[in-house]
């Protein structure tokens, strides 16, 4: 979507140039800028959002890829952990700025500049942006790429400053991101054009028909409220028609766990202010376990029918030995039950999965079990409460391990005292003993990212055996 240019100030000013012997180059454009916040919102009414983006200006790294040396763009902001990159291979990489945004359930969005301030850098050499290896074939080797024909272009890239994209749903709220470019590349002048200042808006009009958020009720969910406030600036401007009320709490159950035995986590839940309904295998298929598909349109039904719809979905027993999980190219996951409004991948519904084998001594072990830590939380050793545990596999690929890294850099911004970490390495995967003397010690929290099985974490390797090994103890952790 293309934005409406009111006013453009192109500042020619004295420009503070800091080396480094590393071939790093340090260009501050506006020193107001540092130490300010990044975006700020300005105006919040349903019919618009307007935002003023600040930047200091960029540093620039010399890299040598192919026998020829290109630079490595970076804004220079108090907050660039939240810039992400232009990631199309073979074009000039450079940094991007995204903010989500509540918008109306069915209006059209329409981005627009009302004033902007940039400065021309010249004579840089953008690297092009390069693919890295898949998480499922981190040993790929991946030839250099740059598009020849693309660099010769005289035109700045990205061409819109701010470029809007496809509504998603997230229950209750539509939302869309907001792309901001503050860095343009003219590769045929080898020009930089860096904005120090932004002021823009989303003007609210007209229709879009993409993930319109169909509405039964003025309800909100209670428990998302938080979450909505978390990620988009102006949530309360938007709900603040609506009520928020707590949600339903869905159990789906094989056939062959005792209704008895589910009843004691459903009566737990009930006290809890929770509308509960259990539902076992055979009211979503009769006479067959019910398909993946089968499970996902149960939900969905009862997210858009009922009259509390649910927002926590608890699926009891294993995938091998009860439901099925809903499979992502062969790993096992559950996530997509909970995207049941849109066609986008945020979750409308929080899913859990009490996994556990079929015999009934196990059983109600488990569900006891899972009673007693809700019910009784264990506070002979309190500080538990504040250590964690982030395991990755970092096998070729790198995302994996710099998430769960991210994860315990949040949770120690937040008051937890200790995260420990463990990871594999390909050949130099760990033993268990370090996961296993973390949740012997106690951690109220693991995070894990990688390659996950039914029976075990892929990388590093942990299995149900493992965990059947640990000490007993009353502390949740795994």
């Amino acid at each position: 979507m293309r934005a409406a240019m009111l006013v453009v100030i192109a500042l020619f000013i004295p420009v503070l140039v800091l080396g480094a012997q590393d071939g790093t180059k340090r260009v501050v454009l506006d020193a107001t800028s540092l130490g300010h916040q990044t975006l700020e919102k300005t105006v919040s009414t349903t019919s618009q959002t307007a935002f003023s983006f600040h930047m200091a200006g960029v540093e620039l790294s010399d890299k040598t890829i192919s026998s020829s040396t290109y630079q490595g763009v970076s804004p220079i902001t108090d907050t660039p952990e939240k810039f992400g990159e232009t990631s199309q291979p073979g074009l000039p990489d450079l940094p991007v700025y995204s903010q989500l945004v509540a918008i109306p359930d069915q209006a059209g969005v329409r981005a627009e500049i009302i004033s902007s301030s940039f400065q021309i850098i010249e004579n840089v050499d953008v690297c092009p942006f390069q693919l890295q290896p898949l998480d499922s074939q981190p040993d790929a080797v991946i030839p250099f790429t740059k598009d020849e024909a693309f660099y010769q272009r005289d035109a700045f890239y990205p061409s819109d400053i701010v470029d809007v994209q496809e509504p998603i749903i997230f229950r209750d709220l539509r939302m869309v991101s907001a792309v901001l470019s503050p860095i343009q590349y003219n590769p045929a002048r080898r020009e930089l054009k860096v904005y120090t200042n932004i002021d823009w808006r989303l003007n609210y009009d007209g229709t879009d028909t993409r993930n319109q958020k169909i509405r039964h009720n003025n309800n909100i969910s209670e428990t998302f409220l938080p979450m909505y406030r978390a990620i988009v600036p102006n949530a309360d401007e938007m709900l603040a028609a609506y009520h928020p009320i707590r949600g339903g709490y869905l159990i789906l159950y094989p056939r062959n766990i005792p209704d008895s035995l589910v009843q004691l986590l459903a009566r737990w839940k009930h006290l809890k202010g929770y509308s509960v309904v259990a539902v076992p295998d055979t009211a979503i298929a009769h006479h067959t376990n019910p398909s993946s598909s089968q499970i996902f349109t149960y939900i969905q039904n009862a997210y858009n029918n009922w009259a509390v719809p649910p927002e926590f979905v608890c699926i009891m027993g294993s995938n091998t030995s009860g439901l099925i999980d809903y499979n992502h190219d062969g790993l096992a996951s559950d996530h997509q039950y909970a995207c049941v409004d849109g066609s986008d991948y945020f979750a409308d519904v929080m899913v859990t999965r009490m996994s556990m084998p079929m015999t009934n001594s196990i059983m109600r072990t488990t569900i006891w079990k899972g009673l007693i830590y809700d019910k009784t939380p264990y506070m002979g050793d309190p500080n538990y409460w504040t250590r964690a545990l982030s395991c990755a596999g970092n096998v070729g690929a790198v995302t994996p391990r710099i998430g769960v890294l991210w994860v315990r850099e949040m949770l120690l911004d937040r008051g937890f005292t200790r995260v420990d970490t463990a990871f594999g390495w390909g050949s130099g995967d760990p033993n268990t003993a370090p996961i296993t003397a973390a949740f012997n010690n106690g951690v109220c929290l693991t995070s894990y990212r990688g390659w996950g099985f039914p029976q075990n974490w892929g990388s590093p390797a942990f299995y149900n055996s493992n965990l059947d090994a640990l000490q007993f103890n009353n502390k949740i952790g795994p």
